[in-house]
């Protein structure tokens, strides 16, 4: 599911509702998760704006992890 960073909708100083003026648009969202498993590593390939490409990590085989306690 894809995520909008838009600010269309939010609201004035004053309180007030802020109308949007346009729809949004697809530079606005982000793209569908990753959620990277443990595994052998598998990357996917992403268009991005400006004619680059973004790696996505679908499967690896290490994993950082930490806790709240500070204890890993």
């Amino acid at each position: 599911m894809t995520l909008y960073h838009g600010d269309l909708r939010k609201r004035k100083k004053s309180g007030g509702r802020k109308r949007p003026y346009r729809k949004w648009r697809r530079f606005e969202s982000s793209g569908t998760r990753a959620d990277t498993s443990v595994g052998e590593a598998v990357r996917a390939s992403v268009k991005a704006r400006g004619g680059n490409v973004k790696v996505k990590l679908l499967k690896g085989r290490h994993a950082n992890v930490h806790d709240a306690s500070g204890k890993t």
